[in-house]
């Protein structure tokens, strides 16, 4: 399957695998939100403890997509590149 995508969705692909590749390996995390009384918890352990440890099975599928980006960005012309970089830097995805 190949994608056409814009320089944006790139980015956002990329910054999304990093996040959700960082939040699956955190496993427990205790977020406080402002106020005391609230607070909110991610609990990824529940991967873990069914058949087959989805949870690896998913960080897996994440660095191989990773991994096919980052290809796919080595066979681009580095004139290409730098061009997207400008036009996120200029749209203020990136600084």
């Amino acid at each position: 399957m190949e994608l056409d995508l814009t320089a944006k969705g790139k980015h956002a692909l990329k910054s999304l695998s990093v996040d959700l590749r960082d939040m699956l390996r955190m496993k427990k995390v205790n977020d406080r939100v402002g106020n005391q009384e609230y607070s909110r918890v991610f609990n990824a352990t529940f991967f873990k403890v069914v058949d087959g440890n989805y949870l690896d099975e998913m960080l897996n599928w994440i660095e191989d997509f990773r991994n096919r980006l980052a290809d796919a960005e080595s066979e681009q012309p580095k004139e290409e590149l730098n061009l997207e970089t400008k036009k996120l830097i200029d749209a203020g995805w990136i600084t």
